[in-house]
């Protein structure tokens, strides 16, 4: 007998994804962040199960870091190449309610878009982002093309971005 049962592996395979640079779960729903977008992963009434999957599109931008997506209390953040964007999987997107579509965020605004955008893409695959719960700030840390440097042996960046989740405002010290 070949019937699938819930305790048997298996594999899902998003529609057109590039290589997958980042996977992160939140709830029931697996989130995977390819270079060429996210997918969000779930099963019916949003609980996962490998035998009936619902996989969804959800941002198309070029995903470039291995470490892009971070997991709050307040939802995922995924920092993109164009963009950054808040993943609510508690609010629903478009009319079906009952689709899985959580709803999606842009977080770039005119003031940091400029700065966000020109970070090289050199930078961008080796950037990498941190949550402070206490604080509930992001931090994006990439390190500056203009100099040549990599990261020092801490592991911090030599450039950084923070995002107050509270506030929504982005701040990029000097």
């Amino acid at each position: 007998d070949n019937l699938v049962v819930a305790t048997d592996g298996g594999n899902v395979e998003p529609d057109n994804a590039a290589k997958i640079v980042d996977l992160s779960v939140d709830g029931t729903n697996i989130y995977i962040a390819a270079k060429n977008g996210v997918w969000a992963l779930s099963g019916p009434d949003n609980i996962f199960s490998l035998q009936q999957t619902r996989i969804n599109k959800i941002i198309d931008d070029t995903i470039s870091s291995r470490e892009s997506i971070v997991a709050t209390d307040s939802g995922l953040f995924i920092f993109g190449d164009n963009e950054v964007y808040w993943v609510n999987p508690k609010r629903k997107s478009g009319d079906n309610l009952s689709e899985f579509a959580p709803f999606v965020q842009k977080l770039v605004d005119d003031r940091i878009g400029d700065l966000y955008r020109r970070i090289s893409l050199d930078s961008r695959k080796q950037a990498f982002v941190r949550y402070d719960k206490v604080n509930k700030l992001l931090y994006y840390f990439y390190p500056d093309a203009t100099t040549n440097n990599k990261y020092n042996v801490s592991g911090a960046g030599q450039m950084y971005l923070v995002f107050d989740i509270t506030t929504k405002a982005w701040t990029a010290p000097s």
